[in-house]
């Protein structure tokens, strides 16, 4: 998560765009780039390699990436992540979660599709663990929320553009 450009093209850096939003009893410090429709991407904190840096480069120029500290000690996920969202105003958003939050984010879209126009899930276990090798979309029509799955080792590149297509609504 290097440089990243605006919706304009100027250079910025996610840690340059550094802000905090009051969560219900929490603040929540978040990072901002790009402007757009919102995408959330939820990734533990102690992480060394975050999500492919290239996404967010690319999800920047036409969408507001918005980053937030996720409190993985908070045993109320579902209730910090509304707080957030509505700490923020947002509109409907996508959100893309990465390891343990895949399932926490599950959950919350189930309780709040209100909320989540889309979710992508960037899982950190292995393929043999369900056979999946790469992606996965929900080829139900009649799903509130569209939901895309691509596991962490997939190729970069190769992510990038599914999850690009997938945030434009080509499913081909």
């Amino acid at each position: 998560m290097d440089a990243t450009k605006t919706a304009v093209g100027n250079p910025a850096r996610l840690s340059d765009n550094c802000a905090q939003v009051r969560t219900a009893d929490h603040i929540t410090r978040y990072t901002r780039v790009g402007s757009g429709r919102p995408v959330i991407i939820l990734d533990a904190p102690s992480r060394s390699q975050t999500l492919w840096p290239d996404l967010i480069d690319q999800m920047a120029l036409t969408r507001r990436v918005l980053v937030p500290e996720v409190i993985t000690a908070e045993p109320r996920f579902t209730a910090w992540l509304r707080g957030f969202i509505d700490g923020m105003g947002l509109p409907p958003a996508t959100i893309v979660a990465v390891g343990d939050l895949c399932l926490p984010s599950i959950e919350f879209t189930l309780l709040e599709p209100e909320r989540v126009e889309r979710l992508i899930l960037v899982p950190s276990g292995g393929v043999e663990e369900t056979g999946l090798t790469g992606v996965l979309t929900s080829t139900l029509g009649s799903a509130d929320v569209e939901m895309l799955v691509v596991r962490r080792d997939f190729p970069a590149n190769d992510a990038i553009s599914i999850i690009e297509r997938f945030l434009r609504g080509d499913r081909s």
